[in-house]
């Protein structure tokens, strides 16, 4: 479930930001169909796993950012919606239809409307929600822990340089990123369950990101030392020659 909860996120991430940077047409609207891609992975994503909302705060930054018309907004986002819901509803569908031929396997027996709801929205799970204070400094804790075995400590130097650059070139870009891993870790550490390290995923892509940026940052500046010195030398040699 998280091998392909991370590929939508990152297929998602992909057309957001194609439909965010998309130059805008004649009629000053940028292209409704990228929009529409990124309502379908909207859809996949959470019919694979509810913590996709987490995608939310971030997306709808971006959303509002780039389409400032109040009304055309209004418009896409139903547009969106209209695609969302059907393809999510086709997925969750499936599990009272299952349900009902009574499997070996039949987690949650969803056959009435009161359990498929319990089931969809993962009501088990509350009791693990902001259960204290103490479990969330933990979680916290366990979280800065594990960055070094996740990026390094070299990677998580890039990630840094990489949200400095990210900040002075593509500012609302930075804050897309930061909204996504402030929200997902101010989540998951208040989620109170062992298998914690799932759900920390967007937050290690989000930094994985800011590293992407630091690398490029570095490459670019070696590369245009390089160039600044083999052009000094080329000028000392022609120097030397005349």
């Amino acid at each position: 479930v998280y091998s392909l909860h991370v590929f939508l996120l990152c297929l998602l991430i992909f057309f957001l930001l194609k439909a965010y940077f998309a130059e805008k047409n004649e009629q000053k609207k940028s292209p409704l169909a990228l929009w529409l891609v990124v309502s379908v992975c909207l859809a996949l994503g959470f019919a694979n796993h509810i913590t996709f909302l987490l995608i939310i705060p971030g997306l709808s930054f971006l959303f509002f950012i780039k389409e400032k018309k109040i009304k055309e907004a209004v418009r896409k986002v139903l547009l969106m919606l209209v695609v969302f819901f059907p393809i999510l509803a086709g997925f969750y569908l499936l599990l009272p239809l299952r349900a009902a031929q009574y499997p070996m396997i039949n987690w949650g027996n969803v056959t009435n409307l009161k359990r498929f709801i319990q089931h969809v929205t993962g009501r088990q799970y509350n009791v693990w929600m902001f259960s204290s204070f103490e479990s969330a400094q933990k979680n916290f804790s366990y979280f800065l822990k594990k960055l070094p075995e996740e990026f390094a400590v070299v990677g998580l130097l890039i990630a840094l340089g990489g949200s400095y650059i990210m900040y002075k070139r593509f500012k609302r870009m930075f804050y897309f990123f930061m909204i996504t891993l402030v929200v997902t870790v101010f989540y998951s550490i208040n989620f109170d369950i062992l298998d914690i390290d799932a759900y920390f995923l967007l937050a290690y892509i989000s930094l994985g990101f800011f590293a992407a940026f630091g690398a490029a940052g570095l490459i670019l500046y070696l590369l245009k030392r390089k160039t600044t010195v083999s052009y000094t030398h080329l000028r000392a040699h022609e120097t030397k020659a005349n």
